[in-house]
């Protein structure tokens, strides 16, 4: 082969190389401009609350604590049994808490000196027909219950709502979305990534009530409670 004939194989070996070089930076400055869009969304439902919580208590003070114990056992009890009648299980019954404490004088010149004892004892009540949440209030009063704070409503099967949600939660992102590509004269691509970050169900609680002394059903509203869900997209930009 001739010099010339060399020189020219080169030359067409260099452009070739050349060319594939420049489509091979060519794809990555491609997959580099490559844009997305990130947002938002939020989809929330009602649903009506179909289980209350309320923790019930008894509290006695008596100069000595032993007479004390036996008193709040009595009357605790009695509570109980009460609660059962109204159709309460025993699964749905669970001690939150049991104290005794001592009480000091405060003033005079025995002051500081343990003048008796107070005991307390909780039962944390689920109640699973809220229909019933007022008859049970005033039933425990009337039984002897000195302490009652609730009750606390919630959804039992949240993710049957939330499942719906969800969806709502989707379809605003993506009226997020299009707006915005729109605005920047882009249309939407594939969603790349989505993400839900992590949200507690929230709980609709009722107010305390304390030293209930009546014979008729406590008027009880559970009202609804929202659920809320959230999620993340990562969309891709056409122009």
């Amino acid at each position: 082969m001739g010099k010339d004939a060399v020189a020219m194989a080169v030359a067409i070996l260099f452009i070739s190389t050349g060319a594939a070089a420049a489509q091979a930076l060519g794809t990555q400055a491609s997959d580099a401009k490559f844009s997305t869009i990130r947002v938002a969304g939020k989809g929330s439902v009602q649903a009506e609350p179909d289980t209350a919580t309320i923790r019930i208590g008894v509290t006695t003070e008596d100069a000595n604590a032993q007479p004390a114990v036996s008193a709040n056992t009595a009357a605790t009890a009695k509570v109980i049994s009460e609660l059962q009648a109204t159709g309460i299980e025993k699964k749905d019954l669970k001690t939150a808490n049991f104290s005794v404490y001592p009480q000091y004088r405060n003033e005079g010149e025995h002051k500081h000196q343990i003048a008796g004892y107070r005991v307390s004892n909780t039962v944390t009540v689920t109640v699973r027909d809220t229909s019933k949440v007022g008859d049970i209030l005033s039933k425990a009063a009337a039984a002897g219950s000195n302490q009652i704070n609730g009750p606390s409503f919630s959804v039992s099967t949240p993710e049957k709502y939330l499942n719906e949600a969800r969806k709502k939660a989707v379809e605003n992102a993506m009226d997020k979305a299009r707006a915005y590509a729109a605005a920047a004269g882009m249309k939407l691509g594939e969603v790349l990534e989505m993400s839900e970050p992590g949200v507690p169900a929230p709980v609709l609680a009722g107010g305390g009530t304390r030293g209930l002394a009546a014979s008729a059903p406590v008027p009880i509203e559970a009202g609804e409670e929202r659920l809320e869900a959230y999620v993340y997209l990562v969309i891709a930009l056409k122009p």
